[in-house]
C-alpha cells in the first residue's frame, strides 16, 4: 500500500488507518491490486519513508496516533512540499497558520471544519458543477456536499461517496464532493 498524500509506502493496517482519515488528507493505493497511472507513480516515487521519516526528525515530530501524526503541521508541510515540486513550483515556506486541525488530521486553511455545516451554494445561482465545471441539465442534476456546501453533479458526488460527519450531529451517512472524501469503494479513474 502506498499514501500518495506523502509518498510513503503503509502495511496493510496502516493503510486502514489512512483510509478513514479521507483522501483529501492521504489517497491510499495497493500496490498489486490498483491500476495506476503515471502522474500518481511520479507521485509515489517523489518521497518515499526514508525522507518522509528524515523531514519529521529534523521538526521534532515525535507523535506515535497516526492520526496526530498527520495532523501535525509540519506533516502538512511536508505534503505541500511535495505538491509544489511535483507541479515543478517553488517549496512553499512554512507557516504554522496555514496548517489546523480538520477531523482529526490537519488540513490547509481553505479545508478547516468550521463549528457548523456551512451554508449550501444556492441552486439558482449556478449553472455550473463546482467542482468540474460540467454544465447542470435536466439529467445532470444538482447536489450538495454537505461538508462543504457546494452545489456538485453527480460525478462528482456519487449517492454511494457518503460518510456521517459526527462533529455537526450528522450520525448517518451523508454525501460529499470527491475534493472532501473519496470513498474507497468507489472508483475514481
Amino acid at each position: 500500500w502506498v499514501s500518495l498524500g506523502f509518498s510513503v509506502v503503509l502495511c496493510s493496517r496502516c493503510s486502514g488507518k489512512h483510509r478513514a482519515m479521507g483522501a483529501h488528507i492521504t489517497l491510499v493505493k495497493s500496490i498489486s491490486l490498483d491500476m495506476w497511472r503515471k502522474s500518481e507513480h511520479d507521485r509515489a516515487m517523489a518521497g518515499g519513508n526514508a525522507a518522509f521519516a528524515a523531514h519529521l526528525q529534523e521538526h521534532g515530530v515525535s507523535v506515535g496516533l497516526v492520526e496526530l501524526k498527520y495532523a501535525h503541521a509540519r506533516t502538512q508541510h511536508y505534503r505541500a512540499m511535495l505538491n509544489a515540486r511535483l507541479k515543478g513550483l517553488p517549496e512553499p515556506e512554512f507557516r504554522e497558520e496555514d496548517y489546523a486541525p480538520s477531523g482529526g488530521a490537519a488540513a490547509p486553511a481553505a479545508r478547516r471544519t468550521p463549528a457548523r455545516a456551512p451554508d449550501w451554494t444556492p441552486d439558482t445561482t449556478v449553472t455550473h458543477c463546482q467542482v468540474c465545471g460540467e454544465h447542470f441539465t435536466l439529467i445532470r442534476r444538482r447536489h450538495h456536499c454537505r461538508r462543504c456546501g457546494k452545489c456538485v453533479c453527480n460525478k462528482c458526488a456519487p449517492k454511494d461517496n457518503a460518510r456521517p460527519i459526527p462533529e455537526w450531529g450528522m450520525k448517518e451517512a451523508v454525501r460529499h464532493c470527491k475534493e472532501c472524501y473519496r470513498s474507497p469503494a468507489i472508483d475514481w479513474s
